[in-house]
């Protein structure tokens, strides 16, 4: 099963998005490093990641939206973020509109939250491993 098809279903079940927001998030965050790194404008990199099967992808399309009614990318994030439910994506929204509002291009931040994304996704699948392991030898 590729990961659109369990993308597409999890959210057909009614499945909790905020179960799947950090491989979501990892997912979101290294696709738009990748096409940002090949050099696509930013407006379509906001607007392909707006369009993947994420929990995230819909706060990146609400970004291009408003960028469309003439607001600049950095206080389209900062908008955006405000209405953000998930702390996660509060929080990277508002670091990308600081860092869009610095100058630093979008590539350079992406990269560099997609690492810190992989890292913590990591570092959380280890603690559920040693979790599961406790209780399996508990059992």
């Amino acid at each position: 099963m590729s990961f659109f098809t369990f993308s597409r279903e999890h959210n057909k079940q009614g499945s909790s998005n905020r179960d799947f927001l950090p491989v979501d998030l990892l997912y979101q965050l290294s696709y738009m490093s990748g096409i940002a790194a090949a050099g696509i404008p930013r407006s379509q990199v906001f607007q392909l990641g707006g369009q993947l099967p994420t929990s995230a992808s819909r706060y990146f399309h609400e970004v291009t939206r408003l960028t469309k009614m003439n607001y600049g990318y950095a206080e389209a994030c900062g908008i955006v973020a405000e209405s953000a439910k998930e702390q996660e994506v509060k929080s990277l929204l508002l670091r990308l509109a600081g860092s869009l509002g610095s100058g630093e291009r979008e590539v350079d931040f992406m990269e560099r939250e997609a690492r810190v994304q992989a890292e913590s996704y990591n570092n959380l699948y280890e603690r559920q491993l040693e979790s599961m392991k406790k209780w399996t030898d508990g059992y």
